[in-house]
This record gives C-alpha cells, sequence and structure tokens, in this order.
C-alpha cells in the first residue's frame, strides 16, 4: 500500500511554503491567508466546499454547500435503497457570502448557509456533529459521531504554478437520526457518514472522475473507499479497512458518457482497486452563465468487486456508492 505521512502540526512551513503530502490523519486548520498577502495566489478565486454523505440500509443521501467565491452552490438528494431510485433532489444557486463554512473538519462550526426558507447547518460539540437541513422537500435531523472512525486522509498538493489545494476525507463515521422527502420519512440508529472537505484554488477550467462508498465486505466488515482521477489525483486516493487508513494508487474510470446507466469500471493503477458500478439513478446538474459553467453527473449504484488490501484480498457484492464526471469553469 502507499505510505502515508503523520499530519503536520500547521499548513505552513514557513510564511511561503505549505506542508505537501498525503497524510494518515486529520489536516490542521486551513487558511491560505498568508499566500494571499504576500502575492503567491494573487488574482486566483478560492473554492471551498464541504460534502457530507449519510448512509444506512435504507438510504443513501447527500448534501453539498460550495463556496465558489462569487455564488454558493448547495444541492442534496435522496437515494432510496429498496426502490433504487433518487426519491428527492434540491439543487439551488444563492448568492456569495450566504454559507460560513470551517477551515478544517474539526472546527465546532462547520457548515452555516441561509437562505429564505432554506438551511443547511452542521455543528461539533466535541466528537458530536449535529446536522440540520432543511432544501425545498428535503429535511434531515442527524447526529454524528466520529470518536470512533478511522483516522482521515488529508491530502495537500502543489497542482501546478503554484495552485494549492487541500482536502481531507473522514469515512464510517457513525449517525442516527431521520430523513424525510416530501411525506416520505426514514428513521436511522446505525448509519454511517462520510466528510469530503476541501479548500484550495483549482485551474479555472478542471475536470475529474471520483468514487467513493461506505459499506460492508461480503464478511459484514466496515469498508469504505475514496479514489479520484485527475485534479489532487493519487494523494486523496484511500481505503479503510479494519480501523485503518490505506493509500492506494490514483483512480482510472472507464465509461460511457453518452449512457449514463451503462456500467462503469473503476480501477486503481496500482491494481488495489477492481471494482464495477451499476448505476440505478443518476444525480446531475448542468450550468451555463457566460464564463462560467458546469457539467456534473454523479450516477448513484452499487459496487462490486476486490479490494487488495494490506495481502488481503477482500470482496464487496452491491454496496450502493456513487461515481462522479465532474468538468467545470470557475
Amino acid at each position: 500500500m502507499r505510505a502515508l505521512a503523520s499530519p503536520p502540526p500547521a499548513l505552513l512551513r514557513s510564511a511561503h511554503e505549505p506542508v505537501l503530502g498525503s497524510f494518515d490523519g486529520a489536516l490542521p486548520p486551513i487558511d491560505w491567508t498568508p499566500l494571499k498577502q504576500d502575492g503567491t495566489l494573487k488574482g486566483l478565486r478560492e473554492k471551498h466546499w464541504i460534502y457530507l454523505t449519510l448512509a444506512s440500509e435504507a438510504v443513501h443521501v447527500a448534501v453539498a454547500v460550495v463556496d465558489l467565491a462569487y455564488a454558493t452552490k448547495v444541492f442534496a438528494f435522496v437515494f432510496e435503497k429498496a426502490s433504487r431510485r433518487v426519491v428527492a433532489r434540491e439543487s439551488l444557486l444563492a448568492p456569495p457570502r450566504t454559507s460560513t463554512l470551517a477551515a478544517h473538519l474539526d472546527a465546532k462550526h462547520l457548515v452555516d448557509f441561509r437562505l429564505v426558507g432554506s438551511h443547511v447547518k452542521i455543528e461539533r460539540e466535541g466528537s458530536k456533529v449535529q446536522v440540520r437541513v432543511h432544501l425545498g422537500s428535503i429535511r434531515i435531523d442527524a447526529e454524528l459521531d466520529d470518536a470512533s472512525a478511522p483516522p482521515s486522509i488529508g491530502a495537500v498538493v502543489d497542482l501546478g504554478e503554484k495552485r494549492f489545494h487541500a482536502t481531507e476525507k473522514r469515512t464510517l463515521v457513525g449517525w442516527r437520526g431521520g430523513v424525510s422527502a416530501g411525506d416520505e420519512r426514514w428513521s436511522v440508529r446505525d448509519g454511517v457518514a462520510g466528510f469530503d472537505f476541501s479548500r484550495g484554488f483549482p485551474y479555472r477550467a478542471t475536470n475529474w472522475h471520483w468514487g467513493f462508498f461506505l459499506g460492508e465486505t461480503t464478511a459484514g466488515e466496515p469498508v469504505a473507499m475514496n479514489l479520484v482521477e485527475g485534479f489532487v489525483g493519487e494523494a486523496e486516493c484511500a481505503l479503510w479497512f479494519r480501523g485503518n487508513v490505506y493509500g492506494v494508487g490514483e483512480g482510472r474510470f472507464h465509461f460511457d458518457a453518452r449512457r449514463p446507466y451503462a456500467k462503469w469500471t473503476v480501477r486503481s493503477i496500482d491494481g488495489a482497486v477492481d471494482l464495477e458500478l451499476t448505476p440505478c439513478d443518476v444525480h446531475e446538474e448542468f450550468m451555463e452563465l457566460g464564463i462560467i459553467g458546469a457539467r456534473y453527473r454523479q450516477p448513484i449504484g452499487l459496487f462490486s468487486g476486490t479490494l487488495a488490501i494490506d495481502d488481503e484480498v477482500v470482496h464487496i457484492d452491491k454496496v450502493v456508492g456513487v461515481v462522479e464526471d465532474q468538468r467545470v469553469r470557475w
């Protein structure tokens, strides 16, 4: 498996130099202000987002708040496992400064988004995280506890031309609470959750493919995956198993963009990941606003295949997760 370093105590090694690497554990607060003030990041627009996944036997839920600097993008969807379809989806583009996002995942105030009739609020008190969401037909009232979660994978990278980006993925976090979509409601007592935190300065035109799941092996052991091709690349690719995080090679995703419900092949370049995803439904976002735009397609479906973890091959079968084809001009 790919070696991971211990997380640094601070983002910057000096006033002008971030600590780059791929880390076994939580990142320190990510604040690029010193590099903005010295001109290193002059003229670049910062992007900052927190994406939360809530998974259980009944539903797979995603909520994202994205600070684009010039606007705030918010979306959520609820995928029902029994019917294998997205039963509710909400999306809105809000004015800038309608959201406040934390500088790291262990902050007290993680997300605070408010607009008339809508809100996303995520707050921490110790290991407990309270999630309150009201977006259109979707309402979430959940409590997470990451006291026994395995270590995160953190990554701080230079994308080239001194464009720095930091990301942290935290998985297999326990949660309980309620999710409702219109007249339907699900009460969860033993779900698992995951966070995707990202903050940095990607290129104006950025493309990537991503795969993520939380679930169990065929032997009933908790397992999770975060895999990406492009953008941050190998530094954030990982598997979680038996309380540990393991670095793996960069992902390779093969799919037919003209057929969103066709199977995806998802592999890592080191052979640790060898999976197929069969899409059940698709969450899509398309936006064209002059010089900015996005084509975002996220199939939700069933992962099956093998994972080679620490000299052991484990199998998964029909584990719900997502893949993503993201192409943005921001």
